[in-house]
């Protein structure tokens, strides 16, 4: 209680007009303003900084009773069956499915290309830079309730996205997600409306979304639908978990006709580890001309490569926190 005081306080010493009696420190504040503004306060509130730390370590995922339980979902969809807390990170799938748009510069540069088979190439890497935040993150988000909604806007010196998401069912998972750019004239759309199901098979735990994902240019009358792979965690309750992203995905431009065809490597006893995580893709034209390579892998980075010039380096992923992994 007394902390908030001192933030209303701060408040009133900052909206105060021209009042010398209103402008004078309370009693018993005396010293403890500038305490406050060296641990990076002002006068209009809390600072805006960016944390140092994660917080606390996370609980044990499986204690030995929870076997039981283990043995109880496997086979069943995740979304239907009460799970520990300890299994969950503490936001909602509509904010995780937000998290989508991290890289949403992607679709800045693509709008402003007047290269139809560029903006195809340049949309398909953003659709694979969704996974980047998958890796090393095991936790499920918390199942959100019909008919709720979550709504941000990413804004910075006129730029930026609005985007707004809602549950549409709770049980599979289904909803309705609408971005668009900010700024002066929308120069991109991105939206769709999936069912998320999520399955359990005792070592491992599959995540498939059924339904197609848009992107559209105005501009250029670009219309750009896809499908998402599937994703899998790996070793949920014994030895070390990893997760892959794997299966074919074909971008389709309904404008053009232009194709952009994906692979994202799949695991197995003769994959290296440097081919984890791996994509491989070609743009065709209407006519079924190669147009392009795409390159590179879902955890690090993308490359695309038009036909006689060297790759060009599109997406690049942002550090990450060390500790996420155990926090």
């Amino acid at each position: 209680l007394e902390f908030s005081a001192l933030v209303t306080t701060f408040r009133a010493i900052k909206l105060t007009g021209d009042s010398q009696e209103l402008n004078k420190k309370p009693f018993g504040l005396e010293g403890e303003e500038d305490d406050m503004l060296s641990q990076g306060w002002s006068r209009k509130g809390p600072a805006l900084r960016n944390r140092a730390q994660l917080p606390p370590q996370m609980e044990a995922r499986f204690p030995p009773s929870l076997m039981s339980l283990v043995s109880s979902t496997i086979g069943k969809d995740l979304a239907t069956v009460d799970l520990p807390i300890t299994l969950s990170e503490p936001i909602s799938l509509l904010q995780r499915n937000c998290e989508d748009l991290e890289y949403s510069e992607i679709l800045d540069t693509a709008a402003q290309t007047g290269d139809p088979h560029a903006r195809l190439a340049f949309a398909a890497i953003f659709a694979i830079s969704h996974y980047a935040s998958s890796d090393e993150r095991f936790d499920k988000p918390f199942t959100s309730f019909a008919g709720e909604t979550y709504e941000m806007i990413n804004q910075h010196q006129g730029e930026g996205f609005r985007v707004v998401i809602e549950s549409l069912q709770r049980a599979p998972a289904q909803v309705a997600l609408h971005a668009e750019s900010l700024g002066i004239g929308v120069e991109w759309k991105y939206y769709y409306s999936i069912k998320l199901e999520q399955a359990f098979y005792g070592k491992s735990m599959e995540l498939a979304s059924k339904g197609y994902l848009h992107i559209e240019f105005p501009k250029y009358g670009d219309h750009i639908t896809y499908t998402l792979p599937t994703t899998c965690v790996h070793n949920v309750v014994f030895g070390k978990m990893w997760v892959e992203n794997y299966g074919d995905i074909e971008f389709r431009n309904h404008a053009t006709g232009d194709r952009c065809l994906f692979t994202l490597q799949k695991s197995g006893w003769k994959t290296s580890k440097s081919d984890v995580g791996s994509v491989r893709g070609i743009l065709l034209d209407s006519n079924q001309v190669l147009k392009g390579e795409i390159g590179g892998n879902w955890k690090q980075e993308m490359y695309y490569k038009r036909p006689g010039k060297p790759p060009t380096q599109v997406w690049k992923t942002k550090p990450r926190a060390p500790q996420l992994a155990t926090h």
